[in-house]
């Protein structure tokens, strides 16, 4: 079951790389958003951090930043930065279920599972059901496995049987 977590953990990351690739806004022009996403793939954590910061200093509203700067904090192990940067991305964008599966990940990782099955909840209540796949079929694995983590034996199965049936790679 850790498989899965570290699995699904990078996924997230992965996923919100590109979110931020993805999206157009206005600090995609901006110098230290390219410097920090050329830092964060080159593994310098550190940096990424740094240029990021410079990044929402310049744009504050732009919860994509954020999200990229907690994908290297949590690089970095450093998770209460992570969290809080993940906080402001749901303030700024409260229907990114991303966002709500980054901070699970991070409880998962601090070994705070209720507040982890908090996030995962929201993170598929929010998700859009016409658009299941990969990311929701995690939400519930991950979900099951802090359930399973609380002795909750059941309600980690039932997770564990919707992940797989979202997505053939939870069925093991």
């Amino acid at each position: 079951m850790i498989s899965i977590i570290r699995h699904t953990g990078l996924y997230l990351l992965g996923f919100l790389i590109l979110v931020g690739v993805a999206c157009g806004d206005s600090a995609e022009d901006n110098q230290y958003v390219k410097e920090g996403r050329l830092h964060q793939g080159n593994g310098e954590y550190q940096k990424a951090t740094e240029s990021y910061t410079e990044a929402i200093r310049i744009d504050p509203e732009n919860w994509n930043v954020y999200g990229n700067r907690a994908i290297s904090y949590i690089a970095l192990g450093e998770y209460q930065k992570a969290l809080k940067d993940f906080t402001e991305v749901t303030s700024l964008n409260p229907k990114l279920p991303a966002a709500y599966g980054g901070r699970a990940f991070i409880y998962v990782q601090l070994g705070e599972h209720k507040k982890a099955i908090q996030e995962y909840t929201e993170a598929i209540r929010i998700y859009d059901p016409e658009n299941v796949g990969f990311e929701i079929a995690g939400a519930y694995a991950n979900r099951g496995y802090s359930y399973r983590k609380l002795g909750q034996n059941d309600k980690a199965d039932a997770d564990l049987k919707r992940a797989c049936e979202l997505d053939r790679f939870y069925c093991s």
